[in-house]
């Protein structure tokens, strides 16, 4: 991702740890797949555009309560260290894809290296010593091994969290489904970002005992909050303070991917409605740590297309977990 990254404000303090769409829509439902795909890996991700706008400095609570673990990361770990092209990471499984007979394909962001592609070998056999270690949610110690390919072999696994309450909930499912898909797009680098990785394990802590909030996954206040602090860390957060084409303070009535924010009635002609109570509904989310978000049905759309319009015109993508509904 080529967008610039915003570094002179980080809202590190200790707190409670806590489409094609064409125009928005008022009701939308979550697809879920279980898999999260069926089909080839994807070996070309899309990339921001080279004009997408990056997003102004903003006070935004990253749930950032301590520094990255060094490994091992907890006691009773039994996976050692390997020379040459092998290390061990901790990871989060994001998606999985059916590869040949018996193998699956992962797409995993890990701690030390932000986004990898890795094969788990005979993880479908009955016998398979990685068992259901490595399905999607799941927070793992990984032992890889780089050979020439772009896709590593996973050679060791040991579960960290497995995330089963969230996997079995369909509620809670289908919330992190949508949190995951949001992670697999906007970070596609192999680049180590270890708040992201943070935000990311904070996410799924959270879902496990997450209570159904809203009528639509897509909507619950956890994972709207969750991918407008992605859209922080990726440098594409909307700018909501003034109006972003001509900077006047307001009133503000509408928002503009293009221009990177919310505007004023004058330069809001193709913009987004955005209502007063839409902007502090953003700014609440942006502002709390996840375990506290909190956020109006109303406001909760307004978000989410926010969000929607974001990913389309910085990404040129959309959101299979997210579908209009005709």
């Amino acid at each position: 991702m080529t967008g610039r990254r915003n570094s002179n404000y980080q809202d590190l303090r200790h707190g409670p740890t806590s489409g094609e769409i064409e125009e928005p829509l008022p009701e939308m439902r979550v697809v879920v797949q279980a898999d999260l795909l069926v089909g080839k890996a994807l070996l070309v991700e899309e990339r921001f555009r080279p004009d997408a706008v990056a997003a102004p400095p903003g006070c935004v609570h990253l749930d950032l309560g301590h520094a990255p673990r060094p490994f091992p990361t907890r006691p009773g770990s039994t996976l050692e260290p390997m020379a040459g092209r092998g290390y061990k990471t901790e990871a989060v499984v994001l998606r999985s894809i059916r590869f040949a007979e018996a193998d699956r394909v992962l797409h995993i962001y890990t701690l030390e290296r932000g986004r990898v592609g890795a094969v788990a070998k005979g993880i479908r056999r009955t016998k398979s010593r990685f068992g259901a270690r490595l399905e999607p949610l799941s927070h793992v110690e990984l032992m890889l091994h780089q050979g020439s390919g772009e896709l590593a072999t996973v050679t060791g696994a040991q579960l960290v969290r497995p995330h089963s309450d969230a996997r079995e909930h369909p509620y809670r499912l289908a919330v992190g489904l949508v949190g995951l898909e949001a992670m697999l797009r906007l970070f596609t680098e192999q680049e180590r970002n270890p708040r992201a990785f943070e935000v990311l394990t904070r996410f799924l802590d959270l879902l496990d005992e997450a209570e159904a909030r809203a009528e639509e996954p897509a909507l619950d206040p956890l994972v709207l909050s969750f991918q407008l602090k992605l859209l922080w860390l990726s440098g594409y957060l909307p700018h909501l303070t003034s109006c972003a084409e001509c900077g006047a303070e307001g009133p503000l009535v509408g928002y503009s991917p293009r221009a990177g924010g919310a505007v004023c009635e004058r330069c809001g002609a193709d913009s987004l409605p955005l209502s007063a109570g839409g902007i502090s509904g953003i700014e609440g989310l942006l502002g709390s740590p996840l375990a506290d978000a909190q956020i109006s049905k109303p406001a909760a759309r307004e978000a989410l297309r926010v969000i929607t319009s974001s990913y389309e015109y910085h990404g040129g993508f959309r959101l299979r977990t997210v579908a209009t509904r005709g």
